[in-house]
């Protein structure tokens, strides 16, 4: 058989496009519905999704660029992240760990450090600071502790410890003018550990910002696709900066969120636990600590924080971004900041595997059917972090002021969109049927094409072979 060149010419860029979309497709997975449940610890099994996440990604990157081939990705977090592979956890003592210490200021004559711990719930553990000043041992405090909320009973669990400053350790850093930036501390009479101290829970920044979200612990086979549109869509609802944990994600989407690093716009910390505790000896990956570390990092910084998983979205039906949202219902009277802690949101389910809405371009615009009925048990929030002492999943754990409440929004006014399978444990009112037509997220629709545009096309070169 005769073959034409043209059609030769035509034929073997095909196979090669073909092969590298597929070998793209098997690492590039699928975003990990990072439930609270234990049965989603993996994947979500829906093949629908992952064909759809994985050859989007694969078909913006031909039409930005139909030249380029796109790295395989064939390894784990790579050194050109800011986060290590060791575990960023410093250890006090057998099981005992310290995350981050931050000076909490927010009643100015009793300030403390407070830790955030993660240790064997049953198993003693008495921490002592100590306080030094110019380099010499000043004072030795014990400090109180008390476990959070939502351990569930697991081996490991979250504990938040506070040592209180004595007033005579303040005198002394004020008369040589020093500030404290580190501290040592020990557990059941153990050896010293130098602990950073993060900053002040209250200050005075030039100007706050506004709206920051926390990604609890990222894990699993993510999909770049769906990572740029959980990041440019939550900045459009009116997110200014994020804060990722880390637990084990890919090389990929490690180039990826280095990129939004490197533009100032995520903040990226290693989460990677101590190597001897087991999945199933904690519960979620150390989720609840992560928030509290997110909480207490980001206090002085931003005036609202919400604390969402990658297929999580808080959708106004009638604003377009939260904070018109929030500056309305200051206006009509339903929510005030000075009364209240924060706003909280029912979700409803968007399941993967439902029938797409093909002219859209982006995948969260082509999940236009949800559930009928709305979760009151899977609800998140939007607080004021200076409002909050702990914060749990779905709740305010501990106010600051007893006085302070939530205000639950009524799903006409927002929803959150929770991209995942109709679930109904932890919820037995949950009904997964029936399902209706919700295209409010269209309304975003022109934008969030646009900026996924813009961020394919400057990333680009992070997955280019290289020379």
């Amino acid at each position: 058989m005769k073959i034409r060149g043209s059609t030769l010419r035509f034929t073997i860029p095909m196979i090669l496009l073909f092969y590298t979309g597929v070998m793209v497709i098997i690492q590039l997975g699928i975003p990990n519905t990072q439930d609270l449940t234990e049965e989603v610890i993996g994947p979500p099994n829906d093949p629908g999704l992952d064909g759809i996440l994985g050859q989007k990604w694969i078909l913006h990157i031909q039409n930005e660029a139909p030249n380029l081939k796109p790295l395989q990705d064939h390894g784990k977090l790579q050194v050109e992240s800011p986060v290590q592979k060791k575990s960023a956890f410093k250890k006090l003592a057998n099981s005992v760990y310290v995350y981050s210490a931050y000076l909490e200021n927010r009643q100015p004559d009793k300030p403390k450090v407070k830790m955030i711990v993660l240790r064997k719930s049953k198993e003693e553990a008495e921490i002592h600071c100590h306080f030094r000043i110019r380099g010499k041992l000043f004072r030795n405090v014990t400090a109180s502790f008390r476990e959070m909320s939502e351990n569930h009973g697991r081996q490991f669990g979250g504990w938040i410890y506070e040592c209180n400053i004595p007033i005579s350790v303040l005198a002394e850093h004020k008369k040589h003018k020093t500030q404290l930036f580190y501290m040592p501390l020990s557990c059941n009479s153990g050896p010293l550990v130098k602990v950073k101290v993060g900053p002040m829970t209250q200050s005075k920044p030039s100007r706050k910002q506004d709206l920051g979200l926390c990604v609890p612990p990222l894990f699993g086979e993510l999909s770049i696709s769906a990572t740029i549109q959980f990041i440019e869509l939550w900045k459009i609802l009116g997110a200014s900066h994020f804060t990722f944990y880390l637990h084990d994600v890919s090389s990929s989407i490690s180039r990826l969120l280095n990129f939004y690093h490197s533009r100032g716009e995520v903040t990226l910390l290693n989460w990677r636990l101590p190597d001897h505790i087991q999945n199933t000896e904690i519960w979620y990956h150390g989720q609840l600590l992560a928030i509290q570390d997110c909480l207490y990092r980001n206090m002085s910084q931003f005036r609202y924080l919400s604390f969402v998983d990658l297929d999580e979205f808080f959708i106004p039906t009638i604003n377009f971004t939260l904070l018109d949202m929030i500056q309305e219902l200051e206006s009509s009277g339903i929510y005030s900041d000075s009364l209240n802690t924060g706003l909280s949101f029912k979700s409803t389910f968007f399941a993967p595997n439902q029938i797409l809405d093909t002219e859209q371009y982006l995948t969260y615009l082509q999940l236009l059917v949800r559930t009928d009925s709305f979760s009151s048990k899977r609800t998140k929030l939007i607080v004021q972090p200076l409002k909050v002492e702990e914060m749990g999943v779905h709740h305010v754990s501990r106010h600051v002021e007893k006085s302070t409440s939530v205000v639950n929004v009524a799903t006409d006014i927002a929803k959150i969109h929770h991209y995942r399978t109709c679930a109904k444990n932890f919820d037995s009112d949950a009904r997964c049927v029936p399902e209706v037509r919700d295209d409010t997220i269209l309304k975003y629709a022109d934008k969030l094409v646009a900026n996924y545009k813009n961020i394919i096309k400057k990333s680009l070169p992070l997955f280019m072979p290289k020379d």
